[in-house]
């Protein structure tokens, strides 16, 4: 399936990715919706792109005026194809390409606050052990947003630790829920 940016700077270039079913990038559709709730916040944004996969959301975030990058990617061919998108569109010095697990980089990441967090783990991933993890990470600010794609039949708690969700939109198998930090709700 061929996976393209869908606006800013490279609306329509396409991204390379491997002939087989290991990844699953998000749709154009659906990264289209999650780009028009995210909004204006996207400029100079910090995003960490967790299971960056091809980095279609990595990239299109670049192209929309997101400031800087991390792609957490642990499957080395499947960070080779990232690497090499980020090289056709000219992005490399403004994302970095971690090639280790989530859970590692969740856990060892202690000063870094990223301003937009993005998720999205293999729908048979064990997201319950995922989110135990994530819940207690404390790379964000007041201001920061948390987006998880999921699969559409996960019920998403409405408090992850520090976070509470905003929204949750579905879209045919694919949904996507937003949190915020609780503190930053009543502002």
């Amino acid at each position: 399936m061929k996976t393209s940016i869908v606006g800013g700077e490279f609306k329509n270039r396409s991204l390379v990715s491997p002939k087989t079913n290991e990844v699953r990038p998000l749709s154009s559709r659906v990264r289209k919706s999650l780009m028009d709730i995210v909004g204006s916040r996207v400029i100079e944004c910090t995003l960490l792109d967790l299971f960056a996969g091809i980095g279609s959301v990595s990239i299109e975030f670049l192209s929309r005026g997101a400031k800087s990058v991390i792609s957490v990617e642990k499957n080395p061919k499947i960070a080779s194809f990232l690497k090499k998108n980020l090289e056709n569109f000219n992005l490399l010095n403004r994302c970095t390409i971690l090639n280790y697990s989530v859970e590692k980089f969740l856990l060892n990441c202690h000063d870094i606050k990223f301003d937009i967090i993005y998720m999205d783990p293999p729908f048979s991933y064990d997201l319950e052990k995922l989110l135990q993890i994530f819940s207690n990470f404390e790379g964000y600010h007041k201001k920061s947003m948390f987006i998880l794609h999921h699969f559409f039949k996960y019920k998403p708690k409405e408090k992850l630790g520090y976070w509470k969700m905003l929204d949750s939109r579905t879209y045919s198998s694919n949904s996507i829920t937003f949190y915020a930090p609780e503190d930053s709700i009543d502002d």
